[in-house]
Protein backbone atom coordinates (compact mmCIF):
# COMPACT_ATOMS: atom_id res chain seq x y z
CA UNK A 1 0.00 0.00 0.00
CA UNK A 2 1.38 3.37 -0.71
CA UNK A 3 1.72 6.02 1.66
CA UNK A 4 -0.86 8.26 0.37
CA UNK A 5 -3.22 5.69 0.85
CA UNK A 6 -2.15 4.41 4.18
CA UNK A 7 -2.44 8.36 4.85
CA UNK A 8 -6.31 8.53 3.80
CA UNK A 9 -7.26 5.45 5.43
CA UNK A 10 -5.53 6.70 8.96
CA UNK A 11 -7.47 10.11 8.93
CA UNK A 12 -10.66 7.98 7.76
CA UNK A 13 -9.83 5.64 10.81
CA UNK A 14 -9.95 8.40 13.24
CA UNK A 15 -12.98 10.41 11.81
CA UNK A 16 -14.78 7.59 12.10
CA UNK A 17 -13.67 7.41 15.59
CA UNK A 18 -14.92 11.18 16.02
CA UNK A 19 -18.01 10.41 14.87
CA UNK A 20 -18.66 7.15 16.52
CA UNK A 21 -18.36 8.71 20.22
CA UNK A 22 -21.08 11.44 19.44
CA UNK A 23 -23.28 8.43 17.98
CA UNK A 24 -22.92 6.37 21.40
CA UNK A 25 -23.03 8.69 23.61
CA UNK A 26 -24.08 8.46 26.38
CA UNK A 27 -23.34 4.84 26.54
CA UNK A 28 -25.60 4.16 29.06
CA UNK A 29 -28.88 4.85 26.59
CA UNK A 30 -27.13 1.00 25.80
CA UNK A 31 -28.33 -0.69 28.68
CA UNK A 32 -31.08 1.26 30.34
CA UNK A 33 -33.15 -0.19 28.88
CA UNK A 34 -31.46 -2.71 27.79
CA UNK A 35 -30.68 -2.02 23.84
CA UNK A 36 -29.60 -5.26 22.17
CA UNK A 37 -28.87 -4.03 18.74
CA UNK A 38 -26.87 -1.03 19.62
CA UNK A 39 -24.86 -2.74 22.34
CA UNK A 40 -23.93 -5.33 19.54
CA UNK A 41 -23.01 -2.78 16.90
CA UNK A 42 -20.87 -0.88 19.75
CA UNK A 43 -18.93 -3.72 20.11
CA UNK A 44 -18.72 -4.67 16.74
CA UNK A 45 -17.75 -1.37 15.28
CA UNK A 46 -14.76 -0.36 17.47
CA UNK A 47 -13.73 -4.31 17.61
CA UNK A 48 -13.26 -3.25 13.64
CA UNK A 49 -11.56 0.04 14.55
CA UNK A 50 -9.00 -1.88 16.57
CA UNK A 51 -8.66 -4.41 13.89
CA UNK A 52 -7.97 -1.62 11.55
CA UNK A 53 -5.69 0.18 13.78
CA UNK A 54 -3.38 -3.20 13.86
CA UNK A 55 -3.58 -3.19 9.82
CA UNK A 56 -2.75 0.55 9.65
CA UNK A 57 0.07 1.13 11.99
CA UNK A 58 1.23 -2.39 13.09
CA UNK A 59 2.49 -4.03 16.27
CA UNK A 60 3.96 -2.15 19.27
CA UNK A 61 1.54 1.41 18.88
CA UNK A 62 -0.67 0.97 21.65
CA UNK A 63 0.02 3.59 23.79
CA UNK A 64 -0.17 6.00 21.19
CA UNK A 65 -3.12 4.39 19.74
CA UNK A 66 -4.47 5.13 23.32
CA UNK A 67 -4.23 8.87 23.32
CA UNK A 68 -5.03 9.31 19.35
CA UNK A 69 -7.96 7.43 20.28
CA UNK A 70 -8.96 9.21 23.85
CA UNK A 71 -8.52 12.67 21.92
CA UNK A 72 -10.66 11.96 19.01
CA UNK A 73 -13.40 10.47 21.28
CA UNK A 74 -13.08 13.87 23.04
CA UNK A 75 -13.35 15.64 20.13
CA UNK A 76 -16.03 13.94 19.13
CA UNK A 77 -18.17 14.27 22.46
CA UNK A 78 -17.07 18.03 22.02
CA UNK A 79 -18.95 17.93 18.45
CA UNK A 80 -21.59 16.35 20.08
CA UNK A 81 -21.75 19.08 22.85
CA UNK A 82 -21.91 22.07 20.68
CA UNK A 83 -24.42 20.35 17.97
CA UNK A 84 -26.52 18.98 20.64
CA UNK A 85 -29.75 20.66 22.12
CA UNK A 86 -29.88 17.88 25.07
CA UNK A 87 -26.86 19.28 27.17
CA UNK A 88 -28.30 17.29 30.59
CA UNK A 89 -26.71 13.85 28.96
CA UNK A 90 -23.20 15.86 29.63
CA UNK A 91 -22.70 14.67 33.02
CA UNK A 92 -19.41 13.97 34.71
CA UNK A 93 -20.43 10.40 35.12
CA UNK A 94 -20.91 10.03 31.20
CA UNK A 95 -18.16 11.67 30.08
CA UNK A 96 -15.73 9.88 32.28
CA UNK A 97 -17.26 6.79 30.97
CA UNK A 98 -17.07 7.18 27.42
CA UNK A 99 -13.54 8.74 27.60
CA UNK A 100 -12.50 5.46 29.70
CA UNK A 101 -14.62 2.91 27.80
CA UNK A 102 -14.00 3.67 24.40
CA UNK A 103 -10.14 4.03 24.08
CA UNK A 104 -9.58 1.21 26.37
CA UNK A 105 -12.11 -1.20 24.71
CA UNK A 106 -10.26 -0.12 21.03
CA UNK A 107 -7.66 -0.52 22.43
CA UNK A 108 -8.33 -3.84 23.69
CA UNK A 109 -9.20 -5.42 20.52
CA UNK A 110 -6.28 -4.19 18.85
CA UNK A 111 -3.73 -6.01 21.20
CA UNK A 112 -6.02 -8.74 21.58
CA UNK A 113 -8.34 -9.71 18.57
CA UNK A 114 -6.64 -12.51 16.60
CA UNK A 115 -5.44 -11.87 13.32
CA UNK A 116 -5.59 -13.76 10.31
Amino acid sequence: MDKATLTMMRVFLFAAITLLAGTYFPLVKMVEPLRIPLLISFFLFYGVMGNLMFRLFGKGMGGKLYLLTFAFTAAGLAGTYILSSDVAAFTLENIAGTLITVPAYTIAAYKLLPRS
